[in-house]
């Protein structure tokens, strides 16, 4: 038969036992506090990953949209000079002809592409009796002109276009204009 009765310690065993529970608590907390603070330093570097990451989508998303409007605004050029034409050929048509249902038709055309580019954030604007800005248009030439009109748009060739959304403003055809002077 065994004894199960607890083998009691002596006061110095049971001194040396607590020296022993204090050392191995005293390095559980020091591993605890190495933990915390290995914790403390993923969490940070965490956050600070996070933003750079985000910061690195946002910056991305910008240069994306940059790109998509410029490749907008390329395409647009390669269509207007299109679109010039055939409003100057609208605009050419002789009187006896303007009523004829293909001039009807073409007019009609014109007017709905005009419309489709607004759609698209791409204006046409007129420029006579303007005064020239560098910015919209280029000067082909001058005439000679009463006081009043002075430095003043006359003639227009060919009409400006502007891609202009929200904040954006790009001129992406300016208008060659006649300056009187």
């Amino acid at each position: 038969m065994k004894d199960n009765k607890k083998k009691e310690l002596n006061p110095e065993q049971l001194q040396k036992k607590i020296s022993e529970l204090e050392i191995e608590n005293n390095q559980k907390t020091l591993e605890l506090e190495k933990m915390k603070e290995i914790a403390s330093k993923s969490q940070s570097q965490y956050v600070s990953l996070k933003y750079d990451f985000d910061s690195y989508i946002s910056r991305i998303e910008k240069e994306k949209a940059t790109l998509q409007e410029s490749i907008f605004i390329k395409s647009i050029k390669n269509v207007l000079p299109f679109v010039e034409e055939l409003r100057k050929s609208l605009e050419s048509v002789s009187d006896e002809i303007k009523d004829n249902s293909s001039i009807k038709w073409l007019n009609i055309m014109y007017e709905k592409f005009i419309k489709k580019l607004g759609e698209m954030w791409v204006f046409l604007f007129d420029s006579i009796g303007e005064e020239p800005n560098h910015d919209f248009h280029e000067p082909l030439g001058f005439e000679q002109t009463e006081e009043a009109n002075k430095w003043k748009i006359v003639r227009e060739y060919e009409k400006w276009f502007i891609y202009k959304k929200w904040d954006t403003q790009t001129v992406i055809k300016p208008a060659k204009v006649i300056v009187w002077n």
